[in-house]
């Protein structure tokens, strides 16, 4: 994708300072070039939004600017021209192409293109217009943020998520007079119809919003590029006999990685149960559901949009207690990077899949069985435990 940036690299820290009266002209300066460089495609305006385009609140020292487009496929004509004045790209949100500049190691700037008819093109303009008009919001947001950025200095997602309540709150009080959800900047909608199902889980009693049917959400185009699937959709068996183990084992106080978590069950059963989670999936439409079912089921975890191939979210917190995944061999063309990057996730700690027999699992195990001894607790859907093999040692 042009634009992509390195993301092998370390990112940012989050670091929150005092407002600077030099943020609006950095805007104004990158408002022209922008216009320069993409005008025919605004509509709707480039706007300064985010923490630094309100006067006197505490901030990342990182310009946020959000350009109003017609459509998001008419807006990736903007990829090159962006790229070519230091923009990198990320497939972040479903509703938005989103960028940084110039690179993730080091932001100045963050550019959001989204629908201008778009509920969150709205709600970013309401946040940012009602702490501009109440001192009190602004300074109690200023203090949870310094206080976050403290406790969150090296996990950006951490942090993000710890402010959505405050974020929602503002929001609601912003569009009490206006239309709209109050929840936009917190939970993202990108799908026309979901619908709630309730089922057990040990203990637990669930509920999880899916969509109705997940072959309705086949994009021919993503097809054809790269043969995608909605598979996260979908309430998987082996999800299901992966989260009831995680119930039982009760991982509290441990650090947990989900590859490929779809609807996410067993992290939130994770969650539930104590550990410190981190889903990840590389569909933005999974990343996008998952909050509201985190939320729905009172569980606190962390999500990110990861593709197996530039694995450094994942690598960052490595290595994990546990690193967990159902049904991750449905695509044998996947094999050679889940075998690549397994053995770097973890080294004390180990890897549990649950697998319905698919037809790469054979080939999987017995190139596991290099790096790894492997035990299987059969069953309708079999649980694989995977526990790093001693330096010199033969699986």
């Amino acid at each position: 994708m042009p634009g992509n940036a390195d993301w092998e690299g370390e990112d940012q820290p989050v670091e929150v300072v005092p407002y600077d009266p030099a943020w609006p002209g950095r805007f104004e300066r990158e408002r022209d070039l922008l216009r320069r460089t993409i005008g025919p495609l605004v509509d709707g305006g480039i706007h300064h939004v985010g923490s630094t385009a309100v006067p006197g609140l505490a901030a990342k020292p990182v310009i946020d600017v959000m350009v109003g487009v017609r459509s998001l496929d008419e807006a990736r004509r903007s990829f090159d021209p962006l790229a070519e004045i230091g923009y990198c790209y990320w497939p972040h949100r479903p509703w938005m192409h989103w960028f940084c500049k110039p690179s993730p190691a080091e932001r100045t700037h963050h550019l959001h293109l989204i629908e201008a008819d778009h509920p969150q093109f709205a709600a970013r303009l309401a946040f940012r217009d009602h702490l501009r008009g109440h001192p009190a919001a602004t300074d109690a947001y200023a203090a949870l943020k310094f206080e976050l950025a403290a406790r969150y200095r090296d996990d950006r997602d951490g942090y993000t998520e710890a402010k959505a309540d405050f974020v929602r709150l503002v929001l609601e009080r912003a569009l009490e007079d206006s239309p709209g959800p109050a929840d936009a900047l917190c939970e993202p909608d990108p799908l026309p119809e979901l619908i709630e199902e309730r089922f057990q889980v040990a203990e637990h009693e669930l509920v999880l919003l899916r969509p109705p049917d997940p072959e309705a959400l086949l994009d021919e185009a993503a097809f054809e590029h790269e043969e995608f699937l909605p598979y996260w959709a979908e309430l998987w068996p082996s999800g299901l006999a992966l989260a009831e183990e995680l119930a039982r084992r009760r991982p509290a106080g441990s650090r947990v990685l989900e590859l490929g978590c779809g609807l996410a069950v067993p992290s939130i059963v994770a969650a539930l149960e104590g550990a410190d989670v981190l889903a990840t999936d590389w569909s933005p439409d999974a990343i996008a559901v998952l909050p509201r079912n985190a939320g729905r089921n009172g569980a606190r975890l962390r999500s990110a949009l990861v593709d197996w191939a530039e694995p450094a979210r994942l690598l960052a917190g490595a290595p994990w207690d546990l690193v967990v995944g159902s049904d991750l061999l449905y695509e044998r063309r996947n094999l050679p990077l889940l075998l690549g990057l397994l053995p770097r996730l973890v080294d004390g700690g180990e890897v549990l899949l649950a697998d319905p027999g698919r037809p790469a699992l054979a080939g999987f195990l017995e190139t596991a069985a290099r790096s790894f001894e492997v035990e299987s607790a059969p069953g309708r859907v079999t649980l694989y435990r995977l526990r790093r093999l001693a330096p010199g040692s033969h699986g």
